[in-house]
Formats: C-alpha cells, structure tokens, sequence
C-alpha cells in the first residue's frame, strides 16, 4: 500500500508506484478543473490519478484508460476502495475514444529515454517498463498523446502532462505546435519544472 493525494492505494508489479511528483500534476488538474468537469486519465496505471480527481474534483465525470488488463484491474479496486466513480476503458496513448469529448485530458506517459534507461537505479528498474520507456528520446507517448487526442479535447479544454526532469522545452514546444497556449507550469518540491497545463487554442 501507498499514500497518495491522502488516499491509500494498493499497489503491485504490474503498475507504477505513484509519486509525490505526481501530485503537482494532481493539484493543478484540481485547481483548473470545473465543476463536473469531463475528464480522461491516459495510462492510468494504479488508477492514482484518475481515483484522486473524482474522489477530490468538484463532480468530476472522470473515465480511466490503460493498455494493461491487470492495470485495470488493480486500479478498479483502487476506486472502489477509496469510494470514487471512475469508469474505466482499455485503450493506450496511439487510439482515441471515438466519439467522446473531455474538459481535460490529463497523463503521466512514459517519459525515460533510451539512453536514460540504461542508467536507471536498481529500485527503478523493478518498475513495469511499459510505464518508463518513452522511445529514444523519452517523446514518443506526449506525440502520441497530442496527435491521438487532441480531437478528444472539448474547445478551450485543457491537456495536463507530468514529464522528466529536463523536457519542460521539449514538451511545451510539441503543444505549441500541435496549436497549444501554455497556461501553468509547475515546479516540483526540488524546484524542477515537472508540470504543464496547456489549453487548446479555439479554432479560427
């Protein structure tokens, strides 16, 4: 078990242990979101994220894809466990939810790169790779994510990343290009830049 957001969750292989990083991103979801907010948690993992919004948000409508059945399966417990409505859907970051809009799309993608993973700390390396490796440059889920996705978005809806220590540049510049305003960044307790909320520019 781990804490999170002041909620417990279980935890197991087959999923990554949600971090203190993690609720920087948490908290500015919460602090940009309206109240029954239409909201998409992108490889949703434990379910940290997306139990922690509908369990804190103001009515959030809060839905929770991943690629991994067990994932999933963890992550229900998760909600049930903390009394939150979360739906839950089997996709990844490379298909979208056909048909759907969301206030806000939030995710914790894989970020490492290939250069990075080989250098990883033991404890790290005992975490699901699915849930680290980003392509070689630590990018290729965020790409994903914006191409996939941004249809997704409701107009001035928002997309929330967490990224590694050193992409805030890369990844700002990616949504900028895919027609993103940047609205926050955020530093985490270290004072690195570990967060971005982005809004989509309305068309026209």
């Amino acid at each position: 078990e781990t804490e999170f957001m002041g909620l417990t969750f279980h935890v197991e292989p087959g999923v990554l242990i949600p971090r203190a990083d993690t609720e920087i991103l948490v908290e500015k979801a919460l602090e940009w979101m309206k109240p029954g907010a239409r909201v998409l948690d992108i490889g949703t993992g434990s379910g940290a994220i997306a139990v922690s919004l509908a369990k804190l948000g103001r009515q959030a409508q809060v839905t929770a894809a991943d690629v991994s059945d067990r994932a999933l399966e963890i992550a229900r417990q998760n909600a049930k466990r903390n009394g939150a409505a979360v739906e839950f859907v089997k996709s990844d970051c490379f298909s979208a939810l056909k048909g759907r809009k969301y206030d806000m799309i939030v995710s914790n993608p894989p970020y490492i790169s290939e250069d990075e993973m080989r250098g990883l700390m033991p404890e790290v390396t005992r975490e699901p790779e699915l849930a680290l490796f980003g392509g070689a440059d630590g990018l290729d889920f965020y790409r994903a994510v914006i191409k996939n996705y941004s249809s997704a978005l409701a107009p001035r809806g928002y997309l929330c990343f967490e990224f590694g220590m050193g992409q805030d540049a890369a990844v700002c510049d990616l949504l900028r290009r895919a027609g993103y305003e940047i609205a926050e960044l955020k530093k985490d307790t270290a004072d690195i830049t570990r967060a971005v909320l982005a809004r989509k520019r309305e068309e026209g």
